[in-house]
C-alpha cells in the first residue's frame, strides 16, 4: 500500500480481491441457514440398568450431593449434574470394576536366562559365575537383551554374567 493515493490503494485491494475469490469460500450464517433443512428433535427415552440406578440413586442421597443442591452455589449444581452424567454414560468412570476376561494366555515359550537359572532348569555353582546360553538354546541378540532360538546357529556362543 502507498501511502496518499487512496485510489491506487482501492485498485490494488480489489486486485487482491479478484486473485483469491476462487480460493475463498465467504458465506454469511444467513445464507447458511437458507439452505439447511429444519431442525427436528428427537427424544429417545432409555431406562438405567440396575447398576446405574443404584450408583445414582446412591449419588442422590449423599450428603455432600444435598448440600450442593441446596447451597445455590452454580458450580456446585454444575458439578453434581455432570457426576450425574456420568453415572448415566460411563458407569465404571464413576466407580471402577475389575476387569474380567476370558481370555487365557499361554505360559511364555522362551524364558529369560535369569528365570531359567531362578526356577533350577540350570543351577550355576555360584549365582555370579558364567552361564552358557547356548545349553538352554538361546542367545543374546542385540542391545535390549532379547533372546530367540532361532539365532543360536549364526551367533558364536557367548557367556553371560549374571
Amino acid at each position: 500500500m502507498v501511502e496518499g493515493s487512496e485510489a491506487y490503494n482501492k485498485q490494488l485491494v480489489e486486485r487482491l480481491h479478484g486473485v483469491l475469490r476462487p480460493f475463498l469460500l465467504r458465506r454469511t450464517k444467513a445464507e447458511v441457514e437458507k439452505q439447511m433443512p429444519s431442525k427436528h428433535e428427537h427424544i429417545v427415552r432409555c431406562r438405567l440398568s440396575k447398576r446405574q440406578r443404584l450408583l445414582y440413586d446412591e449419588y442422590m442421597a449423599a450428603g455432600e450431593t444435598r448440600e450442593a443442591l441446596t447451597g445455590g452455589s452454580f458450580l456446585g449444581i454444575m458439578n453434581v449434574l455432570m457426576q450425574l452424567r456420568k453415572v448415566c454414560n460411563h458407569p465404571d468412570l464413576f466407580e471402577g470394576r475389575p476387569i474380567i476376561s476370558a481370555f487365557d494366555m499361554e505360559p511364555l515359550a522362551v524364558q529369560m536366562p535369569s528365570l531359567v537359572v531362578a526356577h533350577g532348569v540350570l543351577a550355576p555353582p555360584h549365582p555370579l559365575s558364567c552361564v552358557g546360553l547356548r545349553d538352554v538354546g538361546l542367545v543374546w541378540s542385540g542391545p535390549e537383551c532379547e533372546t530367540a532360538v532361532w539365532e543360536a546357529a549364526v551367533v558364536e556362543a557367548r557367556q553371560v554374567t549374571f
